[in-house]
C-alpha cells in the first residue's frame, strides 16, 4: 500500500472503509508492505479522521491511525492503523458487529505546580504574554502611542521577572471533571467575577426566550443556572449532571424540576423527549463534541431546538482560559477545557440532523477587561482582552416530520 500525503480524511455517516494494521513506521508518500486485515467498518456518524487518532475496540487499544491508502478508491479507502505487532481480526477475537472507535490523541495534562517554579509559566511571564497580545492588537488598529507604552512596559517587566511575586508559578493543579465540580459546587454561584458565566447567562437568556414551548432539558445542568430560568418561564424541566454535589444544589434551587445523574454521552432519557435542550459551558470539557451533540439531538423532538454554549475557542486556545475554581477548603484548581473550532460544531450538527439557526459570540466589555488586570497593568489587560470573544453560543433546530 502507498500512504497518501493527506493527514486527514472527512468521513460521512454510512460510508464503508477497510481497516488494516501495520507494524511499520511509515509517513505520507511512503510504501507500506506489512499489513493485517481487520475488516470493513461502516461509520455510524460523520467526522474527520486524522493521522495519530487512537483506535480501539471494546475498550482495547488497537493502535493509532498511520495514514490512508487509495488503492481501492473511489469504492473505499484503506485506513491503516499503526500497532506494535501485526494484528488481524481473528488474532484480536473481533467479530461481525464489534464497534471500532476513532478518537483524537489524549491531550497531555497541564503541569501541576509544586511551588519550585521550574520551567513553567510564572506570573511575570503571563503578564508578558498579555502585554504582547495587547501590543499586537493595539498596533493592528493603529494606536501607536498605546503600542509604544506596551513596548516600554515589556522592557521593564523583563528586568523584574526574578522578583518573588512575579517569579511565582501561575499553574494550578488539574482536577478531574466530576470531582472538580463536586468540589466547586459550594462556591460556584458566589460572586460575579467570572466573565464567561456572566456573558453566557445574558446571551443564553435571550435564546431561551425565543425557543419553542414545551418540556426542557438542562443537560450538564450544574447548580441549575438555566434550569431555574426555564422553570420560572413555566416549563417542565429536567436536569442531568454527572456531579451529585452540583445536582444537590440544583435541586434546592429548583425544587419543581426533576434531576438525574447522567453523562452527556449517555443520557438516561428516552428518545425525542424534549422540545428544548440546553447545554451550557459543558462540552468544552470533552476532547470531542460529536458524541455528546448526537446524544443531545437524540432526546430532542422533531421541530425542537438545541441551545449550546461554550467558552470561545479563542479564549481557550489563545488566552489560555481554563475553568479555575476555589474548593470548599480554600484550595485552587482547574478543570481542563478543550478548544473546539466552529467547524467541529457544524460537522456535528450535520451528522446529527440539526440545522444551525443562530451563532452568538459575546465579547469581553471594557470594564470586565480591566477587572482582570494584575499588578496595575490595567491598560495592557484592556488592550489584550477588550472586544475579545469570550463565549460561543449556538441555536440549532431538529427538522420536523
Amino acid at each position: 500500500m502507498q500512504l497518501m500525503q493527506e493527514q486527514s480524511r472527512c468521513i460521512q455517516a454510512g460510508e464503508l472503509h477497510e481497516v488494516v494494521t501495520s507494524d511499520e513506521d511509515s509517513v505520507g508518500g511512503e510504501r507500506v508492505d506489512r499489513v493485517g486485515f481487520i475488516g470493513f467498518a461502516e461509520f455510524a456518524c460523520g467526522g474527520v479522521i486524522e493521522v495519530g487518532d487512537r483506535v480501539s475496540c471494546g475498550g482495547r487499544a488497537l493502535g493509532t491511525v498511520l495514514g490512508f491508502d487509495a488503492t481501492h478508491f473511489p469504492n473505499h479507502l484503506n485506513i491503516l492503523v499503526r500497532s506494535e505487532e501485526l494484528r488481524t481480526a481473528p488474532s484480536l477475537g473481533l467479530a461481525l458487529g464489534d464497534e471500532l472507535r476513532f478518537e483524537p490523541p489524549a491531550a497531555p495534562p497541564l503541569p501541576e505546580s509544586d511551588g519550585d517554579g521550574g520551567d513553567r509559566l510564572s506570573v511575570g511571564e503571563y503578564l508578558l504574554g498579555m502585554e504582547g497580545l495587547a501590543l499586537l492588537r493595539q498596533s493592528a488598529i493603529g494606536d501607536t502611542p498605546a503600542a509604544k507604552r506596551r513596548v516600554n512596559e515589556i522592557a521593564e517587566l523583563v528586568k523584574r521577572l526574578d522578583e518573588p511575586a512575579l517569579a511565582h508559578p501561575r499553574e494550578l493543579p488539574a482536577a478531574e471533571v466530576v470531582s472538580g465540580y463536586d468540589n466547586w459546587a459550594q462556591s460556584y454561584d458566589e460572586g460575579d467575577d467570572n466573565v464567561t458565566i456572566a456573558l453566557e447567562e445574558e446571551a443564553m437568556g435571550g435564546l431561551i426566550a425565543e425557543a419553542p414551548p414545551g418540556p426542557a432539558l438542562d443537560a450538564a445542568c450544574g447548580t441549575g443556572r438555566h434550569a431555574a430560568a426555564l422553570a420560572a418561564a413555566g416549563r417542565q424541566v429536567t436536569g442531568v449532571d454527572a456531579s451529585q454535589e452540583m445536582l444537590a444544589t440544583a435541586q434546592r434551587k429548583v425544587p419543581s424540576a426533576s434531576f438525574l445523574v447522567g453523562d452527556l454521552e449517555d443520557l438516561p432519557l428516552e428518545d425525542e423527549s424534549f422540545a428544548l435542550v440546553v447545554c451550557g459551558l459543558a462540552l468544552s470539557h470533552l476532547p470531542r463534541i460529536e458524541p455528546a451533540i448526537a446524544e443531545l439531538a437524540r432526546v430532542l423532538r422533531p421541530g425542537g431546538r438545541l441551545l449550546l454554549s461554550n467558552p470561545h475557542p479563542y479564549a481557550t486556545s489563545t488566552l489560555g482560559w481554563q475553568a479555575r475554581f476555589t474548593a470548599a477548603d480554600g484550595s485552587r484548581a482547574f478543570i481542563r477545557e478543550y478548544a473546539h473550532p466552529h467547524r467541529a460544531y457544524l460537522d456535528a450538527f450535520a451528522a446529527s440532523g440539526l440545522a444551525p439557526r443562530r451563532c452568538l459570540e459575546p465579547v469581553v466589555p471594557p470594564d470586565r477587561a480591566r477587572r482582570k488586570a494584575r499588578f496595575g497593568y490595567d491598560e495592557a489587560f484592556a488592550g489584550a482582552l477588550q472586544g475579545a470573544p469570550a463565549v460561543l453560543l449556538w441555536a440549532a433546530d431538529r427538522a420536523g416530520r
